[in-house]
């Protein structure tokens, strides 16, 4: 989870990730460059919450290739801290990378259904990605919920840093390679 001033959004996401109905043992890494006082949160409600706190500023790309380089697992699964994963989340993705695609996306449900202006902000940004949409191909994944092989990496690169989007040229990178992006 890359975290910058996520606030309190982030308790929520943890709190999601610490109750996966799984029987797999998961690690959670949270980079996170917040001057929002959002680590001491985290150190003191998730202890074992794998935390790293950086002071200066983290764009997506740069947070998430340092999690990759402390991970220890072979499948890579990414989540935005204001976002909440369901229930069998790490299941569904572990299941999804019994195929031979490098990357799997998933779904994301509006996360502000009472609001206009959410469901405005949601089409505009997850309309592709919406709930209920069939298994298929795509040139791109959502970051908020992506998940990889680890070998990707070693094989096509980590993702931009120093700017936003660098999840958008990764998966063009990956996608130069027909079989490698999923959506489930």
């Amino acid at each position: 989870v890359a975290s910058y001033d996520s606030g309190n959004l982030i308790k929520s996401c943890l709190e999601s990730l610490k109750n996966q109905n799984t029987d797999q043992l998961l690690e959670i890494i949270v980079v996170d460059s917040s001057m929002d006082g959002v680590s001491n949160l985290i150190r003191e409600t998730f202890p074992d919450v794998r935390l790293y706190h950086f002071f200066e500023r983290k764009f997506c790309g740069d947070a998430r290739n340092f999690g990759l380089s402390v991970a220890e697992g072979e499948i890579i699964a990414f989540v935005d801290a204001d976002c909440r994963a369901d229930q069998n989340w790490a299941n569904q993705i572990l299941k999804a990378h019994q195929s031979s695609h490098l990357a799997i996306g998933g779904a994301i449900a509006n996360g502000n259904p009472e609001s206009t202006i959410g469901w405005a902000a949601y089409f505009c940004e997850f309309s592709q990605w919406m709930p209920g949409f069939p298994s298929r191909k795509m040139a791109d994944i959502a970051g908020a919920n992506m998940s990889y092989k680890k070998r990707a990496f070693k094989e096509y690169g980590l993702f931009i840093e120093g700017t936003y989007s660098s999840d958008t040229e990764f998966h063009w990178r990956l996608g130069r390679n027909k079989s490698c992006l999923q959506f489930i």
